[in-house]
């Protein structure tokens, strides 16, 4: 096996050699994947299918979920701490004060 400084010459020798050479790329290249691809492409219908409709549907549901929560928690007003002398009288009710039992 080649280790990897023979094959990076190899390499460099073939773009030399391939740069200097004046053979056109389309007299090198024959029918392959691209051209499969190409022609199933252009054979098929232009009209959105059934899938497309709900990737489309989907998209735009998240969208607006995202930015309903986004306003929503943007327009939230913020948690009102309690006043100290409010829960001290709250807490005064609550625990009804008693005798000591001695």
């Amino acid at each position: 096996m080649k280790n990897a400084d023979e094959k990076l010459t190899a390499l460099w020798k073939s773009a030399r050699t391939a740069a200097a050479s004046d053979v056109s790329a389309e007299e090198t290249f024959t029918p392959s994947i691209a051209t499969r691809i190409a022609s199933r492409w252009s054979s098929q219908s232009d009209a959105p299918t059934m899938a497309m409709l709900w990737e489309r549907v989907a998209a735009g549901s998240l969208a607006t979920v995202l930015i309903a929560l986004a306003t929503t928690f943007w327009l939230a007003p913020a948690p009102v701490e309690p006043d100290l002398v409010d829960v001290l009288i709250h807490a005064r009710f609550v625990i009804e004060p008693t005798a000591p039992p001695f």
